[in-house]
């Protein structure tokens, strides 16, 4: 047949590459990986909350551009990125 040549398909024995080959992971760094993400840090001087002036250019950049441009919508406000405009 096709195969006669390889040792795997005449069940032949065949070297494992240990590469390839799944790890085993210890308790403790199973538990070490899966430890809580960390908030993403806030820009300097950027409230969380909106400003009279933002909300004001946030409407006038969804009249303009509509709902689905955030990247101009963040680009008109100029102080909040794409997903707080979202």
């Amino acid at each position: 047949g096709r195969f006669d040549d390889c040792a795997h398909a005449a069940g032949g024995p065949v070297a494992s590459d240990e590469s390839t080959a799944p790890r085993k992971e210890s308790s403790a760094a199973v538990t070490a990986s899966r430890k809580r993400k960390q908030p993403k840090k806030q820009v300097a001087g950027q409230s969380r909350y909106w400003t009279h002036e933002e909300h004001k250019l946030f409407l006038e950049a969804l009249k303009m551009y509509g709902h689905k441009d955030l990247r101009a919508i963040s680009g008109h406000v100029g102080t909040r990125n794409m997903t707080q405009v979202r």
